[in-house]
């Protein structure tokens, strides 16, 4: 813009650019406060570079909010309703002083404040729906983990408990042919053992219970895994009813806050969110 203009000032002449008197605004939109559908505009501004600096300015809290450049519709999966109050303080201070500039009067600062707050308090169903849809979603959300994770702990107990079954049988088959060679050796002349045999048994015999013995420490590993992973789960539902109630907690502080933004007696340091907490 500022590149077209002094070309065609260098083409026409700077009276005639001036008697042209152009002037310019910005149309802004804030769809999280004020509706998709809704727009506020400056006032016109003979300046080109008071209108660019307004611009950037404007540009930079769009920024804040944006994701790859682009400001989404779900400001919410990525900013907190502090961080979303913060840039529309300062996103009406700034349009404020576009508007009214340093020199105009309280009244006309606060004229314009009014009017923000009204189109903020007309699209207030709009956020609480918002607000809603984005708390049922976070909600399913864990929900839908928790059950992914109960699946997973089912899956792997009936996995132990069926290792656990093979080893069993495992066991009792070679305890069984043990038993019966030994039968059969009984059945036999009987000779002296070797001590190689003897040696051979006694190992058999202490890996097996030493099998035994890590397959109960197993299952007592799982049982307290198990213990863990329900005290656990019982602990996110007493955070999910603890984030219900602060939830509710915030929608009450901001009805009570709007209520009182909108009171007799408002002042203009109130509107520019300076009131003492």
């Amino acid at each position: 813009m500022r590149r077209a203009l002094v070309e065609t000032e260098s083409e026409v002449g700077v009276e005639a650019m001036e008697d042209l008197g152009l002037k310019f605004f910005l149309t802004l939109s804030k769809s999280y406060w004020i509706g998709r559908l809704s727009r506020v505009q400056t006032p016109l501004i003979a300046c080109l570079e008071t209108a660019l600096a307004y611009r950037r300015q404007f540009a930079e809290l769009q920024q804040a909010l944006s994701h790859g450049g682009v400001v989404s519709c779900r400001l919410l999966n990525r900013h907190s309703i502090a961080d979303l109050e913060d840039n529309w303080h300062r996103f009406s201070a700034l349009y404020i002083e576009a508007c009214c500039g340093d020199a105009s009067s309280l009244k006309s600062r606060q004229a314009v404040a009014k009017r923000l707050a009204a189109l903020v308090e007309a699209n207030s169903a709009h956020r609480e729906k918002q607000l809603r849809a984005w708390n049922c979603r976070h909600m399913l959300q864990e929900e839908r983990l928790q059950r992914q994770a109960a699946r997973t702990e089912r899956h792997a107990l009936l996995r132990d408990a069926r290792t656990e079954r093979h080893a069993l049988l495992r066991d009792r088959r070679a305890m069984g042919r043990e038993d019966r060679d030994e039968a059969r050796r009984r059945k036999l002349p009987r000779r002296r053992k070797l001590p190689s045999e003897l040696v051979q048994r006694v190992v058999r015999r202490w890996e097996r219970l030493q099998s035994q013995r890590r397959r109960h420490e197993a299952a007592v590993l799982q049982q307290e895994l198990a213990k863990q992973r329900a005290a656990a789960r019982v602990e996110l539902a007493t955070q999910r009813a603890a984030a219900r109630v602060e939830l509710r907690r915030c929608r009450t502080e901001r009805e009570e806050r709007w209520r009182w933004m909108n009171r007799r007696d408002l002042t203009m340091a109130d509107l520019l969110g300076q009131r003492a907490v």
